[in-house]
């Protein structure tokens, strides 16, 4: 008679549904009570999926801190409120904005600069932004540095009942209210206030001011500055990054002087091969 071997079998439960809505698979060896945990001490910390969320997760399940190396604030007297400068963080580069609707003033290529010391040397040369160091060391790997960016927003926040509103972050970008035939007229100050429906937005201090009292929430955004620019002993790396191609797929000619990154390198299937092992969505194993 032939012989069986028994496997474990993973199931599918109500609780892996609800940790994919935000983002968080059950890893392969993770029973329910661990992932569930996980689950809460994510979420109480970062509601809604994102890269700061992931980082933080993958580094508390490893015992890892993040560790500051700069604190980046802006020179006011060289910005425009309308139009803020910006850092983003992906897998392979460093990007700096002075205004958003425009290229970049720095892209810094994490992978081919090895140490933190070039790239100190380079954020040093941008005039509106002030660089302190923190927990810095010229010698740390830039690569390594966490992936994060300065846009940032809060939602459900609750107006004060009256005609000023603290929102509690500056560097406004954009708000948008419950009540919007309280904010239909935007206005240049306080004084311009007038007639029902006037609002006056203090981007650099983040304050509301409407023309009539009311009481209401709202989701605004804004730019995280101060910036704390973070690097970890663990990268993580996601798979629908822009810049990711990068590293996993080496460049082919497509024609005659044209070359695209196109073929999965061995990196590459390493890295796909391992996130499909650590989910449930791995169904031939």
């Amino acid at each position: 008679m032939k012989k069986y071997t028994q496997r474990k079998v993973l199931i599918d439960t109500v609780l892996d549904e609800g940790g994919r809505h935000t983002g968080l698979n059950r890893l392969k060896s993770e029973s329910s009570d661990k992932y569930r945990d996980r689950l809460r001490k994510v979420n109480s910390l970062y509601p809604i999926s994102t890269m700061e969320y992931l980082n933080f997760n993958l580094s508390n399940r490893l015992n890892l801190e993040d560790r500051v190396v700069f604190n980046i604030s802006l020179v006011e007297n060289q910005i425009d409120l309308d139009d803020l400068p910006k850092i983003e963080v992906d897998a392979v580069y460093l990007k700096v904005w002075k205004n958003k609707s425009k290229d970049p003033v720095l892209t810094f290529n994490l992978i081919e600069n090895k140490f933190m010391s070039s790239l100190k040397a380079e954020l040093q040369q941008l005039n509106f932004l002030a660089i302190e160091s923190a927990d810095y060391d010229d010698e740390l790997r830039c690569r390594n540095i966490v992936n994060s960016n300065t846009e940032g927003y809060r939602e459900g926040v609750r107006f004060a009942p009256n005609g000023m509103h603290r929102l509690g972050e500056k560097y406004i970008t954009s708000f948008i209210s419950n009540n919007p035939i309280f904010t239909e007229n935007s206005k240049a100050s306080v004084e311009d206030l007038t007639d029902p429906g006037d609002y006056f937005l203090d981007k650099l201090n983040g304050i509301l001011y409407t023309s009539q009292e009311f009481d209401g929430f709202g989701t605004f955004f804004y730019e995280k500055f101060p910036f704390e620019l973070k690097w970890n002993s663990i990268k993580l790396y996601e798979l629908n990054d822009r810049s990711i191609d990068y590293l996993i797929r080496d460049e082919v000619l497509v024609e005659p002087g044209v070359t695209e990154r196109k073929a999965l390198n061995s990196f590459g299937s390493m890295l796909i091969n391992k996130t499909l092992e650590d989910t449930l969505i791995y169904w031939d194993k």
